[in-house]
């Protein structure tokens, strides 16, 4: 606590476990990630049951679209890694089909229910879950920022780095997910991916 003296001095109150919350993100071990993401996708409870009682289904459908839907829990997909933020993104998009159906008084089968996050043009209505573009977020996010955080991140990038590991998680996650002839198969194509410039050392 020595080395905090000073901001204890003015009233601060020094966190020494390094698990706390920093613009709306959670910083620390997995667990305190996890349990951040899932109380604020909880919270969004109250607006889904609000949407539920509204008493039109069309405007129900165009706030849940535009309004609620992934973005919601996009900032925390793009600054958490997905092993932290998935569960949370899977139970908010539950919730927002479930709204959905409340709303237009309809039960959907599980067909139904995966078309719900088609877009408009394949027959679907538009709810795109963010459980499956979580991924997306996290490497599109550490693209954008990767310069920025170099010069004030001793070690960011290198191969003890945690956020590396996330990283590298979220990449083979897309890869799994990504059909065998949509994948570059020369190094050419390979030299064009942002990902490879994320490789550890």
């Amino acid at each position: 606590m020595r080395k905090f003296a000073a901001f204890v001095e003015e009233g601060c109150s020094p966190i020494l476990d390094g698990n706390l919350e920093v613009l709306k993100s959670p910083i620390g071990d997995g667990e305190l990630s996890r349990d951040y993401c899932m109380k604020f996708a909880n919270k969004q409870k109250v607006l889904l049951t609000f949407l539920v009682e509204l008493g039109d289904a069309q405007v129900s459908h165009y706030l849940l679209r535009w309004c609620v839907n992934g973005s919601r829990m996009k900032h925390l997909a793009r600054t958490t890694p997905p092993t932290e933020t998935i569960e949370a993104a899977q139970a908010f998009d539950i919730g927002v089909r479930e709204a959905f159906a409340a709303a237009c008084a309809v039960a959907l089968s599980e067909q139904q229910s995966r078309r719900v996050s088609f877009p408009l043009r394949d027959g679907g209505v538009g709810l795109r879950p963010i459980g499956n573009r979580a991924d997306a977020a996290y490497i599109a996010s550490r693209a954008v920022t990767h310069k920025l955080c170099e010069p004030i991140w001793e070690g960011y990038g290198g191969s003890e780095s945690s956020r590396d590991s996330a990283l590298q998680e979220a990449a083979g996650s897309i890869s799994l997910r990504t059909p065998a002839c949509w994948r570059a198969t020369t190094e050419q194509e390979r030299s064009t991916n942002p990902l490879k410039n994320f490789e550890p050392p």
